[in-house]
């Protein structure tokens, strides 16, 4: 169903979750045997795991989902993900936050000796590193993301790979 319905990075995003979370915590029920204490007790585990909200819900919305999709198909009575309940989300529960080191001087010098200036990488690599952005950003830069007057810069797109396509995408 979803590979009809559903666009290519939500596929690949839900394909990540299925595989990263709910696979292993999961993968042991048939769908029949799954039960909403299973699944609040997966549900729970993430929370006290502190994962962040949003791959919380999001590992419930696939869940809940293709039960709903297994109901219609009469594979199951009831749709068993609807009695879980999500946790309040309130600003004193510290959940999961990635920690990112800045690269140190070694290393920009590593990646700067190895795409020296002239080289197809230098200028994009140079303009992520002082501004900031991510590589998919930075190489979806178009000149008319650059506001010069106003010293301002427009993120609002990125280039990512289509390995099934064997491409690269421009995404907003």
């Amino acid at each position: 169903y979803g590979m009809l319905e559903l666009a290519d990075e939500t596929i690949r995003n839900y394909e990540k979750r299925i595989r990263n979370y709910i696979k292993p915590a999961l993968g042991c029920y048939t769908v029949t045997s799954l039960d909403t204490y299973a699944i609040q007790r997966f549900i729970n585990q993430m929370v006290k795991s502190r994962y962040s909200r949003n791959t919380i819900v999001g590992c419930k919305g696939i869940i809940s989902k293709s039960l709903k999709y297994a109901k219609r198909m009469r594979w199951v009575a009831r749709n068993e993900a609807l009695e879980v309940e999500l946790p309040s989300w309130n600003a004193s529960r510290r959940l999961r936050s990635k920690t990112r080191a800045p690269l140190r001087r070694e290393q920009i010098r590593e990646i700067f000796d190895r795409f020296p200036e002239g080289s197809a990488c230098y200028t994009p690599l140079l303009f992520g590193y002082r501004v900031g952005t991510r590589l998919g950003e930075t190489f979806a830069f178009c000149w008319d993301d650059i506001d010069f007057e106003n010293n301002r810069i427009n993120v609002n797109k990125q280039v990512q790979w289509y390995p099934e396509r064997k491409q690269w995408r421009m995404v907003p």
